[in-house]
């Protein structure tokens, strides 16, 4: 049951982030790295999805899973919002939490995306070595051709904000939901175990 809750959670929250990012414009008129909103969009599920493995492996409970997927998530979208004006900051919508802007304008912003996403996934899981495996990887595979002042620019976005949605998440009572006990899966034929 835990784990088709966990499926379930990542599928939705990567469901309404996909949403949220690409529903309201599909131009790509900005300074925007080549890369397509296809590869950024299979690039977050492929994310949610290796994060789920680390969570269900670290036996998180549920809310503080949630909130995992959620700042994690959060990291991703205000990365990439300054790639299109057509994105919108959660400041104001979500409490307390105050809106960056880069320092530079020409930054890759997938780059800026798995580093964001990583670095707050790290923060918040037990095993951070297996997320730190997991940033290389996606930069591997997602962030090629990519000019290396880009890059650069990108890495240091994606740190800074990361820095930013940690010092937000503690403000958050995340803190609070950590302190939870360990999930304690129930042993049964019909149970799920990690």
């Amino acid at each position: 049951m835990a784990a088709l809750n966990n499926r379930f959670l990542v599928f939705l929250l990567t469901g309404l982030l996909s949403v949220l990012l690409f529903s309201c414009k599909t131009s790509t008129t900005e300074k925007v790295e080549s890369q397509s909103l296809s590869a950024t969009s299979d690039l977050l599920v492929e994310l949610n999805q290796e994060l789920t493995k680390i969570v269900s492996e670290d036996l998180f409970p549920p809310p503080v899973a949630a909130r995992i997927y959620a700042y994690s998530n959060i990291a991703a979208y205000e990365a990439i919002c300054p790639a299109d004006t057509s994105y919108h900051s959660m400041q104001g919508t979500l409490n307390a939490l105050h809106s960056i802007k880069p320092k530079q304008t020409d930054i890759a912003y997938q780059m800026a995306l798995i580093t964001s996403y990583t670095r707050v996934a790290s923060h918040l899981v037990y095993r951070e070595f297996l997320v730190d495996t997991l940033r290389q990887r996606m930069i591997q595979k997602y962030i090629k051709n990519v000019d290396e002042i880009q890059k650069k620019a990108g890495q240091e976005w994606g740190e800074e904000l990361a820095s930013h949605i940690i010092k937000w998440a503690n403000e958050d009572a995340y803190n609070t939901s950590r302190n939870m006990p360990k999930y304690q899966p129930i042993e049964g034929e019909d149970k799920w175990v990690p």
